[in-house]
């Protein structure tokens, strides 16, 4: 909310002047931000998990990520 504020107070409009897209979480929130969508909780317990397991080699986790079409980006310019 701070970029929308400070958008905002400069007399500007999301998205109307400025794009925004942010990583998001799968929680609601007043602006419907653009962006992917990942769930951060999942991501935070496996890491716990992999730390206290002590790995001997790096591994490669991928993680679901869903794009949110949001209220926050402009049409392209024609």
């Amino acid at each position: 909310t701070q970029i929308a504020d400070a958008v905002l107070a400069a007399g500007r409009k999301i998205p109307r002047d400025l794009s925004v897209a942010t990583f998001r979480d799968t929680h609601t929130y007043p602006i419907d931000w653009s962006g992917p969508q990942i769930d951060f909780e999942a991501m935070g317990r496996l890491a716990v998990e992999l730390l206290q397991s002590n790995p001997r080699a790096p591994q490669r986790i991928r993680f679901k990520t869903v794009w949110h079409a949001g209220a926050t980006l402009a049409p392209p310019r024609r």
